[in-house]
């Protein structure tokens, strides 16, 4: 029995404990929404509060405020990104810190290739964007971000204390309304008199703050119009920085537009980097044929037999190579081993391996046909008449051969070459028919008009060329006095006579017309309005430097026409 009381006095225990703790759960859940609803009205009251702020002006004011405001935060955000986003600083201008580095690197690998002149010339353009893009943002910074600093601290300060005033007038206007309405509310409801002093001190307390609150909102709203009617002085800074940018964009575009030409002719020029094997050069006389022309006039004035003894195949074969890799070097005999031969042979080559010949494919039977006329004069006059037909390149380089030639033939009692004897040497290499590949025989059938033709071209070259002002000149006898090509002795730091045989050249000129006379002239591109120049361009004149540099694959037959033990005929 005392067992059995025991547990049941403990069970009653247990369900006396369980209980206080419902009890206890419920009064906690009670408590926490008690304290959520009283946040709840809290917060309500909050907003009521905020609401009731929102209309210390009237509608219309506040669409002011809001369009006078919506002007600071519109400059404010402008002043600070644009303080961020254009920066000052020369390591924070991409184009000028990139520019920097390859211009380094350039200098590392210096212009010895190509690639190296190519990489330094594009650091350079980089550098000069960079460079304009550092102007054009310092340029803003003062005229642009910084007047804008400048009208929003001296307009908007101002009116952020009118605001803050008006705002605090008007609570404390409002809490005399409320406090006055709740005092009259309980007059009536307990109907004393009693209190009436009191109902007429917080009337005129009401009245004497609503007097101050609509004079500072007057203030306020005056101040709000001021500033709004000033929208067009903050609109001129960003028009201005719109036409600066216009300006900007246009100088890099013309930078570029100036820089591309030069670009694309040295990246053409690497990708084939031959001296012999391409066609004639637009403008003037190719500069590896005038430097030759210039060695010969130079050093075989007494020479017996030039060009028609062949020179070392050794010797050309080195020269033509060390002409490939811009390393040759004319300024004396020993450039070319003291062997002239070598250097006349290299002339014909030059000539024998052109894409087209120099009286064109295209014309060559019409040659053979003028070659073919009985009659002196008829014949001089035929030829004339198919040189105006050829392009300018052949006409201009014929032009300069025939005088050449006709000068070294002035030196045939020592020679022994007459224009005879050389128009037998050179003729051949001046036309092949289309059919070349294929026809072996024309050589033999049809070389002794094409000798006929060159003779009577160097002979009478005063009749067939008139002569013009920047003609070069045929008789020179300095290699490295041909403009666009300079002395091995002013090469770049690195060696390199890169630049001196591809000069950095401007836009090609329009062709001449068909009635014009050839041109040989290249005119220099205008500094533009963005300020220096940066885009190098060379005065190449008349003789064209920009010849491919990479050895080509040498014909089997370099032997000339003659053997050495040719009689001197």
């Amino acid at each position: 029995l005392l067992l059995l009381l025991l547990l049941l006095l403990l069970l009653l225990k247990e369900q006396q404990l369980l209980f206080e703790r419902k009890k206890r759960g419920t009064m906690s859940l009670q408590s926490k929404f008690g304290q959520l609803k009283s946040k709840a009205k809290e917060i309500k009251g909050r907003l009521q509060d905020k609401q009731r702020k929102r209309g210390y002006l009237q509608e219309d004011h506040e669409e002011l405020e809001a369009e006078v405001f919506g002007i600071r935060e519109g400059l404010n955000t402008f002043n600070k990104k644009g303080t961020d986003f254009i920066p000052i600083d020369e390591k924070k201008v991409y184009l000028h810190y990139l520019g920097t580095r390859m211009m380094q690197t350039g200098n590392t690998i210096g212009d010895a290739s190509p690639f190296g002149a190519f990489y330094t010339k594009v650091g350079r353009l980089q550098l000069d964007l960079g460079q304009l893009e550092l102007n054009h943002n310092r340029h803003l910074h003062q005229e642009v971000i910084g007047p804008m600093q400048t009208s929003v601290h001296n307009e908007f300060p101002r009116l952020s204390q009118l605001k803050k005033k008006t705002q605090h007038q008007y609570a404390e206007y409002d809490a005399s309304q409320t406090k006055f309405a709740n005092m009259c509310a309980k007059v009536h409801k307990q109907g004393y008199t009693g209190a009436s002093s009191k109902v007429d001190t917080a009337k005129d307390e009401m009245e004497e703050l609503q007097k101050a609150y609509h004079s500072i909102e007057s203030q306020y709203v005056e101040a709000l119009i001021d500033t709004a009617a000033k929208e067009k002085e903050f609109m001129e800074p960003l028009l201005h920085m719109v036409e600066e940018q216009l300006k900007f964009h246009e100088c890099a575009v013309e930078l570029l537009m100036r820089s591309l030409p030069s670009l694309r002719d040295m990246k053409s020029f690497a990708g084939s980097r031959k001296v012999f094997g391409i066609p004639l050069p637009e403008r003037g006389i190719d500069c590896v044929l005038a430097q030759l022309c210039a060695v010969i006039a130079r050093d075989a004035t007494e020479t017996q037999g030039i060009f028609r003894l062949a020179g070392s195949k050794v010797k050309i074969r080195t020269l033509k190579s060390e002409l490939n890799s811009t390393s040759a070097d004319l300024r004396s005999p020993d450039g070319y081993r003291h062997d002239v031969h070598s250097v006349a042979s290299l002339i014909k080559m030059y000539l024998r391996e052109l894409p087209d010949c120099i009286f064109t494919m295209e014309l060559y039977q019409e040659w053979l046909d003028a070659a073919r006329v009985a009659d002196h004069n008829d014949k001089l006059y035929k030829i004339k008449d198919l040189l105006k037909k050829i392009p300018q390149p052949n006409y201009r380089t014929l032009r300069f051969l025939s005088r050449f030639f006709h000068h070294m033939s002035t030196f045939a009692a020592k020679t022994k070459m007459e224009a005879s004897n050389i128009g037998i040497v050179i003729g051949p290499n001046l036309g092949w028919p289309l059919d070349h590949a294929t026809n072996s025989m024309f050589s033999a059938t049809d070389s002794g008009f094409l000798s006929n033709l060159f003779e009577m071209l160097l002979t009478y070259h005063d009749w067939f060329f008139e002569k013009e002002e920047d003609e070069p000149d045929a008789t020179n006898t300095d290699p490295y006095a041909i403009p666009g090509c300079v002395q091995p002795s002013l090469r770049s730091r690195s060696g390199s006579v890169y630049h001196s045989i591809h000069p950095s050249v401007p836009p090609k000129p329009r062709p001449p017309s068909k009635h014009s006379k050839p041109s040989l002239e290249i005119e220099m591109a205008e500094e533009g309005e963005c300020g220096k120049d940066d885009v190098e361009f060379s005065n190449v004149d008349v003789f064209e430097g920009g010849k491919s540099l990479d050895d080509t694959v040498e014909k089997k037959n370099e032997e000339d026409v003659w053997d050495d033990d040719d009689d001197d005929d």
